[in-house]
């Protein structure tokens, strides 16, 4: 039991845990079993990996890049080493996006899932650093993001975004549908969204060449803000909309270079609507 409580001590457990457990370490038949409580430590720990999470996403949402990516670089979870993964390959430090890369695949509890990401970063990292674009990636290099488009992993909607833009091929997203009372997602299925008393915002056409238009509504004629990110989350471009007037043009094709971009218009901190963006010259 003493081994136990050591190893417990040492995990930095709120006060009240701790002494559940110490309880129940001394046999003491009023408190939880022990089998128990490492049910309550495994399940707690899940949903502080969860917080950790949310936390990072709030950041990035919010436009706090360095310190998501402070808190990125701190986190022992293998979601948020991707995105730290990517953020690096962003950034052009090849070196250490290679390095947690191999660290994921090292570290994998879902190992054919994780290779998927691993071949798809190291093609990513390769091509950025020799100053290639998708649509410059050779035959090789296509194979392996092929591979990764078809594997049916949760990445393969990634290579399949590449592979779209390059390729000019056709992927079908699914498109996940609001539920009443969310706040955050207005986009319906098929890439639509309603008009009604709800705010809503839509911007077309889509592909465009970096002529746009956006129609929108926001709730009592607030003024909000529409932000453009290119695929891997990097600001683009911010735009005041004005709220009475309920759409605005924009004419920006020196901006934008073909790709794939995502939009997401923000109305006091909440966003209202986001969806992919195809600009084509």
């Amino acid at each position: 039991p003493y081994d136990v409580l050591e190893v417990v001590q040492e995990m930095n457990l709120p006060a009240g845990t701790l002494n559940v457990i110490v309880a129940a370490q001394q046999n003491e038949p009023q408190y939880p079993t022990v089998e128990y409580l490492e049910k309550q430590i495994v399940y707690l720990y899940g949903e502080n990996q969860l917080l950790e999470n949310e936390i990072i996403r709030q950041k990035l949402l919010h436009d706090e890049k360095p310190a998501a990516k402070t808190e990125l670089e701190q986190t022992t979870l293998l979601p948020s080493k991707k995105a730290l993964a990517e953020e690096l390959i962003v950034e052009e430090q090849f070196t250490e996006s290679r390095a947690k890369i191999q660290e994921i695949v090292l570290e994998s509890t879902e190992p054919e899932e994780d290779s998927q990401f691993a071949a798809l970063m190291n093609t990513m990292t390769d091509l950025k650093e020799q100053g290639k674009t998708i649509h410059e990636m050779d035959a090789m290099k296509e194979v392996k993001v092929r591979t990764v488009a078809n594997s049916g992993k949760i990445i393969a909607a990634k290579a399949q975004v590449a592979l779209e833009l390059s390729k000019e091929e056709i992927y079908i997203h699914p498109i996940k549908k609001g539920e009443q009372g969310d706040k955050n997602l207005t986009v319906l299925s098929g890439g639509k969204q309603e008009k009604g008393q709800n705010p809503y915002a839509k911007l077309y056409p889509n592909p465009n060449d970096g002529n746009m238009k956006i129609e929108y509504y926001m709730p009592g004629n607030q003024d909000g803000k529409l932000v453009i990110y290119d695929i891997c989350g990097k600001k683009m471009a911010e735009y005041k909309l004005n709220g009475k007037n309920h759409n605005a043009f924009f004419n920006d094709d020196e901006q934008y270079s073909n790709g794939i971009y995502y939009y997401k218009v923000i109305v006091g901190d909440e966003p209202i609507a986001s969806e992919k963006l195809v600009i084509v010259k």
